[in-house]
């Protein structure tokens, strides 16, 4: 092995060193224990070490998409790989919480609507049309939970 190749899997080892630093903040765990094992066999046998090709850009993810970032030996390289996937549970628990949120702020005019009904005041808000939004959003939490569940 000359200088040049040398100092390429250098070059390469340090590169999986910053990704390590840049990910580990992520709480990867897989991804993290993964990068430890690629940067142990750099460092503990250089000549062995295949050389590592990024996938590039990550992909554009919409709606509840997940990215799955998993690695393969090909053509004598150590190959980086991007899988999106539907239905990321986190991203669907964070708009469950968003949504039961918005039903909590709206608590307030039901409370109203109660509290007329009982002294025979007027309604401060159509009821049948507030019940009917309220009841749009918890069917679409309902959804959602359905979609964690199923992917258990």
């Amino acid at each position: 092995m000359d200088d040049e190749e040398y100092n390429q899997l250098i070059y390469n080892r340090d590169c999986l060193v910053n990704e390590r630093e840049n990910i580990s903040a992520t709480g990867n765990a897989e991804y993290v224990e993964y990068l430890d094992f690629m940067i142990d066999r750099a460092t503990a046998n250089i000549d062995g070490y295949l050389p590592y090709k990024p996938a590039g850009d990550q992909p554009e993810l919409s709606g509840f998409q997940g990215l799955n970032i998993s690695y393969q030996i090909l053509n004598n390289e150590v190959v980086q790989v991007f899988t999106v996937f539907d239905n990321d549970k986190t991203k669907v628990a964070k708009e469950i919480e968003r949504l039961k949120k918005d039903l909590s702020n709206d608590d307030y005019k039901i409370i109203k609507c109660y509290e007329a009904s009982l002294i025979g005041l007027d309604m401060p808000y159509n009821v049948v049309d507030l019940h009917q939004a309220r009841q749009a959003v918890r069917d679409e939490i309902n959804q959602l939970e359905n979609l964690i569940t199923l992917n258990t």
